[in-house]
């Protein structure tokens, strides 16, 4: 579940209905106006439904968190969550829904419950023999709500049967910046299986605790590229310095993702021992992996970095040239005196992303005076 996609719904105050022909105290009158054609009339029938506490209206409010009109399904969604414990349990099956409209809307209405949803919640994480896929959402539901009192249970959680119900545990750890479950994360890095492995190395490097540092070294020689990967990221989040040469030896030797989180690991952790290797890389094929080495440059900075950046000025590819201006400006004065010196020895490209560069250096300085 993506939570980016999940704020797409934001919670609104709750506000009264002036309109009349909504102010009945007939459910049924209101479950009908649930089906009108005029939004503001579904949202104003949602609103009032939510503070009747009956099962019909629970169904029928849980069926228009798929609804084609965000504002519908954010009003029943917060009509959900306004009744509380008492339709959680209907909010957390929605989770479990396979539209990700109807997921989104249900999450929303559980942050509208917040505090009342939580033993619904808690209790279908600690039912471990029924309704997997339930108890699977409720994890993620528990570290996407932050509710900081479950960690405990998550912990217990990545010792699971289950693979997806560890590696959703070691994913909601992460959101609640859970630093008490490190020796278990630590233990999960040798799971049998790689996506919980991978969980593990990102809530790892989320928690910045820098036990984490030699069991994650270690998984930079994982049989898994993406578990490589994640644990040279979340080494870049710790930012402990003894793993450069090891990040170094990657950026030679590994795959094509390891390599690029490898270089940008290594901008992060701003070691100049980086900056050779770096160089090397500008002149790969791979649009993404010189992407990578022009954005660790901008951090190691000195003459070396300016020196390397400038020939890509001219190349013939545009989100290499934009970057490389971008990178060159944050050098500021040094790469400005470096610019200065290629005009009128550049064509094409190269004299257009250079005149671009001195532009924005010059403009910056007119604003600092």
């Amino acid at each position: 579940m993506n939570d980016d996609l999940l704020r797409e719904l934001p919670i609104l105050p709750r506000k009264s209905v002036t309109d009349t022909a909504l102010l009945s105290d007939d459910i049924e009158a209101l479950l009908v106006q649930l089906s009108s054609p005029d939004w503001h009339i579904r949202v104003g029938a949602s609103e009032l439904l939510g503070e009747r506490l009956e099962p019909d209206v629970v169904k029928r409010l849980v069926q228009l968190l798929g609804a084609p009109d965000f504002r519908v399904r954010r009003a029943a969604a917060e009509a959900l969550g306004h009744m509380g414990a008492f339709a959680a349990e209907d909010l957390l099956i929605a989770l479990t829904h396979k539209s990700d409209l109807v997921r989104q809307s249900a999450l929303a209405g559980l942050r509208v419950a917040e505090q009342a949803a939580c033993p619904t919640l808690i209790a279908a994480v600690q039912a471990k023999t029924k309704y997997v896929a339930r108890r699977r959402a409720a994890i993620e539901a528990l570290g996407m709500l932050r509710v900081l009192g479950a960690a405990p249970i998550l912990k217990d959680c990545l010792q699971d049967t289950d693979a997806e119900t560890r590696w959703r545990a070691a994913a909601a750890l992460g959101e609640l910046n859970a630093l008490q479950a490190v020796p278990e994360l630590i233990v999960a890095l040798e799971d049998k299986n790689s996506q919980v492995r991978w969980a593990a190395a990102t809530t790892l490097g989320q928690l910045g605790d820098r036990a984490a540092v030699e069991p994650l070294t270690l998984c930079l020689h994982d049989a898994q590229d993406v578990v490589q990967a994640a644990a040279v990221w979340a080494l870049g989040q710790i930012g402990d310095g003894r793993v450069v040469p090891a990040l170094i030896a990657l950026v030679k030797t590994g795959t094509l993702d390891v390599r690029r989180s490898a270089i940008l690991a290594l901008g992060k952790l701003g070691d100049p021992a980086a900056r050779k290797v770096v160089i090397s890389t500008l002149q790969e094929e791979n649009t993404e992996l010189r992407l990578a080495a022009i954005e660790t440059l901008k951090v190691l900075r000195g003459s070396e970095s300016i020196q390397a950046l400038l020939p890509l000025l001219g190349e013939p590819e545009a989100l290499v040239r934009h970057a490389t201006v971008e990178a060159l400006v944050g050098f500021g004065a040094p790469a400005e005196k470096a610019l200065k010196t290629q005009v009128g020895k550049s064509s094409g490209w190269a004299a257009t992303a250079i005149q671009e560069a001195l532009d924005r250096l010059w403009r910056e300085q007119g604003r600092a005076a």
